[in-house]
């Protein structure tokens, strides 16, 4: 859903649309994550975040990964790839 555009600042800065903040609770000091996606750009609050994290978590459990053997398992796979 289309909610507005806005300008990057010379310092990199990017201003949300107040309509965009109130509907997802960002305020001040709120956390959001960015993500390189295959169209652009995707930002996720620091709420989703944590519910993202945490689903990953009990289906990597439920597979015997733990958060370590994730990392090493991504670590092994991107010297892999270069």
């Amino acid at each position: 859903m289309y909610v507005g555009v806005s300008k990057v600042t010379s310092r990199g800065q990017v201003t949300l649309p107040q309509q965009l903040r109130e509907e997802q609770g960002i305020k001040e000091g709120s956390e959001v994550a960015f993500f390189k996606t295959l169209g652009g750009i995707m930002l996720v609050t620091d709420s989703e975040l944590d519910s993202m994290f945490e689903r990953f978590s009990k289906k990597g459990a439920q597979l015997g990964l733990s958060r370590g053997g994730l990392a090493r398992e991504a670590k092994e796979f991107r010297a892999r790839v270069k």
